[in-house]
């Protein structure tokens, strides 16, 4: 009977130990996935800091605000200018009202 749990034992120590492994790989591959996804994030928000950077660029180019300007017809007033992100894509953008309230957003590459 004695011989019969030291194998027991040992069989379950066997066990312990495979387990403990498999735990190790799955561990490590947990990590692995997480680093891959972060590296994959940065390298998005890179990109996404470029293209706004890029969009605040063209700000320059936009007259400062209460100034008047006729753009593609449209005479107005800047009263609004700034860079947003529609659908992943930075612009620069300047609002014009003119003396009848109507509104236009321009983008910065117009002016």
């Amino acid at each position: 009977m004695f011989d019969a749990l030291v194998a027991f034992d040992a069989h379950v120590a066997r066990m312990a130990e495979e387990a403990r492994i498999r735990g190790e790989a799955l561990e490590a591959a947990r990590k692995a996935e997480e680093a891959k996804l972060a590296a994959k994030l940065a390298a998005k928000e890179a990109k996404d800091e470029a293209l706004r950077k890029a969009a605040e660029a063209l700000l320059a180019r936009i007259p400062a605000k209460g100034t008047m300007v006729t753009v593609e017809g449209f005479t107005g007033q800047v009263f609004w200018t700034g860079c947003s992100k529609y659908r992943g894509k930075w612009n620069a953008r300047a609002g014009v009202k003119n003396a009848k309230g109507d509104v236009a957003w321009i983008a910065a590459d117009k002016f």
